[in-house]
């Protein structure tokens, strides 16, 4: 079901629309809270923390996100959870993502990490879940919800450290960096550095959940507002189509206008064999003068 990859996809297209404002030199913290929705219908949730810190080149933004689907129909039901980690240095380096889907009793996991002028990657499905195991899920979840502020240090840790012990076949995927522009998810934080020169312009993203890098054209459709609750956000709207011929609709992303720091994602759409999946922004909360 492809509508993991919107959940996988979210959390660092929020860093956008500050460019290279957003590396503040004290610490940035935001929480963002989204409505998933497929054909229209609400289907899941999905928190996502964000931070930033130092500046310039040394500059660090990451993200630890938690998400949940649960549907029904007559083919059967899905109550799927994943729990997201991300960080970057600069502009668009990834350092690391780690990604960890439950089905029932299995999980699917995703780690990418970067080295020198490479990334390694790899898959794992990992079958019958021991308690220790799921308590191990539970504890990194409710580090990214139950938390004041966001435990980046403390979510990735435990994310390296799960299911240390296993030792599942795991695919391995290796990538050179000059092999892509970014990630899917640091899209919108890398789109501000092109300036007037969005329209037209194609990108190789690397995305991080299928482990694969996408050829896209990017299409500004100009600034539009967006309601939040009932509160009103200034957004660029950006379409996203593959150069390789699709049968489905190009994405569609309204990432938030005039935000001095830690901006984001306000709106997302993508068709795929399942049909139409929507994220949409439910509440954003600064989380900085809570520290």
């Amino acid at each position: 079901m492809k509508t993991l990859s919107v959940i996988v996809m979210i959390p660092l297209l929020l860093l956008a629309a500050g460019g290279e404002r957003a590396l503040a030199s004290e610490n940035q913290f935001r929480e963002l809270k989204y409505d998933i929705l497929s054909d229209g219908k609400d289907i899941g949730d999905t928190i996502s923390r964000l931070s930033s810190s130092g500046d310039d080149s040394k500059a660090e933004h990451s993200m630890a996100e938690y998400s949940t689907i649960k549907v029904s129909g007559w083919w059967g039901s899905i109550d799927i959870s994943s729990v997201l980690v991300e960080t970057y240095r600069g502009n668009n380096a990834l350092l690391t993502s780690i990604s960890n889907t439950q089905d029932d009793n299995t999980v699917y996991r995703v780690r990418i990490d970067s080295v020198q002028n490479a990334i390694t990657s790899s898959f794992r499905e990992i079958k019958k879940l021991n308690e220790t195991e799921k308590e191990q899920m539970a504890e990194i979840a409710a580090a990214i919800v139950d938390a004041a502020a966001p435990e980046m240090a403390t979510v990735l840790s435990r994310s390296r450290n799960l299911f240390a012990s296993r030792k599942d076949a795991q695919n391995i995927v290796r990538f050179k960096t000059a092999d892509y522009h970014t990630t899917e998810n640091n899209l919108a934080f890398y789109l501000q550095q092109l300036p007037g020169k969005l329209n037209g312009g194609e990108l190789n993203l690397l995305d991080t959940e299928d482990l694969v890098i996408r050829r896209v054209k990017l299409e500004d459709l100009g600034q539009e507002v967006v309601l939040v609750g009932d509160h009103p956000v200034q957004t660029l709207h950006v379409k996203i189509s593959e150069v390789k011929k699709s049968p489905y609709k190009p994405a569609h992303i309204w990432i938030a206008q005039g935000e001095s720091s830690l901006p984001y994602t306000v709106r997302y759409i993508e068709e795929d064999e399942d049909g139409e999946t929507e994220v949409v922004l439910r509440s954003v909360s600064d989380l900085s003068a809570k520290q």
